[in-house]
């Protein structure tokens, strides 16, 4: 090959020649193709050299009758036992010369709870075209740890040749060495009260999926576990009791305590913390809240909407609502958008809420978005301390208001609407602060409005008073206020 006899020296040329015979359609850029080498001395040679793109022309059609592409994912990484629905995704692509009929085998984790799949049998045979992708999806729940599974396509006229994918998913269990429940959709009445001793270790248990109380129950004690999505859920007429327990969530947000028409909750001593709306009282309800701390839920109590009132009476006396700074994510399918602090600690709508504890057992707002808000409510608040309350941005578009600014990081917001509502509001007196670092101390809208006994510190703002109405009395005496802006800010209340 060489004048030299068959060693290359200086001058002589070496040729390196590729043919490229496509057998797969091809449709974009010939990658880069680098010839390396090293030379007699031992040094290294690299040159690149530029393939320019083929037209596609030549690619297609595909001279191959047995090219298929399979990829298989899943939605998320990680699953909690039994209650996070998981989602395979499964996408078969041919690069044929023609169609196929090809047989899919997927291999499903050990005890997958199945929802929904894409066929009735496995292994499912369907015919696909060249240059064709097919996706096809399998939901469910998973119930074995450590589970990784594979999907596999072959030609069915070739079934030796195959190809294959995998996708895993870490599961979680919750709690592991769970006492009860932990299952889905159970009842109360399928077991006694929940007791642990006083001083001994806390009975364990989860709970997955929504827990209905169809007969009074008890839980003293308690370490209760809530899966993401969970839900207590307290039917009509029917009572629930927790003292000294712990409803805390399993890595996600669950969605609360439901209490319906006629139904009773009390809690003493007891921490409820991570729901989206701890405790949901309805129409008719009554939520009796003694010592209990809310911590890093979304709304502590929510009482929402009804017409033509909300009848909901709720008492607090000694509560806690609280926000560390750090909010657990939502859970699956969940549409509240969540911020890094809870929204409010208590929302009532249409209601007269009445939180009058006597001087020693006083409830405390601080850390959140927002202490109290009143929308169409009467609202009587006394003894109600209210601490680091500044605005979440997340939570700014909910909080508009008609003249475009924003209540969000107030003590108390209260809107009269068009009809007459009243806000009274006492504080603890002057010599220690009922309003202590808040962006906004009070801010009322449309409503009567008595405020007095309040020392306001280290607030930005301490109240904002608009479109009082004919008839509404705004009333702010006996306070004392340390503001960085306005001490108080009274617009468009003409005939009040």
């Amino acid at each position: 090959l060489f004048p030299s006899g068959g060693i290359m020296v200086i001058q002589d040329c070496f040729c390196v020649a590729f043919e490229l015979k496509p057998e797969c359609g091809f449709d974009g850029i010939i990658p880069d193709i680098v010839l390396e080498g090293e030379n007699y001395c031992g040094g290294a040679v690299s040159v690149l050299m530029a393939i320019p793109p083929l037209p596609q022309s030549l690619l297609t059609p595909s001279a191959c009758t047995n090219c298929y592409e399979i990829t298989k994912t899943a939605n998320v990484s990680t699953a909690v036992e039994g209650t996070e629905l998981v989602t395979f995704t499964i996408e078969v692509c041919a690069d044929n010369n023609g169609q196929t009929n090809v047989t899919l085998e997927d291999l499903l984790p050990t005890g997958f709870d199945l929802v929904s799949t894409f066929a009735n049998t496995d292994p499912f045979t369907f015919n696909i075209n060249a240059q064709q992708c097919i996706p096809f999806t399998v939901s469910g729940y998973l119930n074995s740890p450590g589970e990784c599974n594979t999907a596999t396509v072959f030609n069915s006229s070739t079934p030796t040749t195959t190809f294959s994918d995998v996708a895993c998913v870490d599961l979680i269990n919750c709690l592991p060495n769970s006492d009860y429940i932990k299952k889905k959709n159970a009842v109360s009445s399928a077991f006694g009260n929940f007791i642990g001793t006083y001083l001994g270790p806390p009975v364990q248990v989860n709970i997955q999926g929504d827990f209905f109380i169809n007969s009074p129950i008890q839980f003293f004690n308690c370490n209760i576990i809530l899966d993401p999505g969970a839900r207590i859920i307290v039917n009509n007429n029917q009572q629930l009791a927790l003292a000294y327990s712990t409803l805390t969530p399993c890595l996600k947000m669950w969605k609360g305590i439901e209490l319906n028409v006629g139904s009773n909750l009390f809690s003493y001593e007891c921490i409820i913390e991570g729901a989206e709306n701890a405790v949901l009282a309805k129409t008719g309800t009554f939520p009796f809240l003694v010592n209990t701390q809310f911590k890093d839920n979304y709304i502590g109590l929510n009482i929402p909407h009804s017409i033509p009132w909300n009848t909901s009476q709720s008492y607090l006396s000694g509560c806690q609502f609280t926000g560390s700074g750090t909010m657990y994510p939502p859970y699956a399918g969940q549409v509240t958008v969540i911020g890094n602090k809870p929204y409010a600690g208590i929302v009532a709508r249409r209601n007269q809420l009445q939180i009058t504890p006597s001087s020693t057992d006083m409830n405390t707002f601080s850390g959140l978005s927002n202490g109290i808000i009143g929308l169409s409510s009467d609202l009587r608040i006394s003894n109600c301390i209210f601490e680091d309350i500044s605005p979440d941005p997340v939570y700014e578009v909910l909080t508009k208001t008609l003249t475009n600014s924003s209540y969000n990081g107030s003590g108390i917001y209260a809107h009269g609407f068009k009809t007459n509502f009243a806000l009274h509001q006492n504080g603890i007196g002057l010599t220690s602060p009922t309003f202590d670092n808040c962006h906004i101390g009070i801010y009322a809208e449309k409503i009567d409005v008595l405020s007095e006994y309040n020392l306001m510190q280290n607030m930005n703002m301490g109240y904002k008073v608009f479109l009082a109405k004919f008839s509404d009395e705004v009333k702010i005496r006996h306070n004392q206020i340390e503001s960085n802006q306005n001490g108080i800010d009274l617009r468009f209340n003409d005939a009040s």
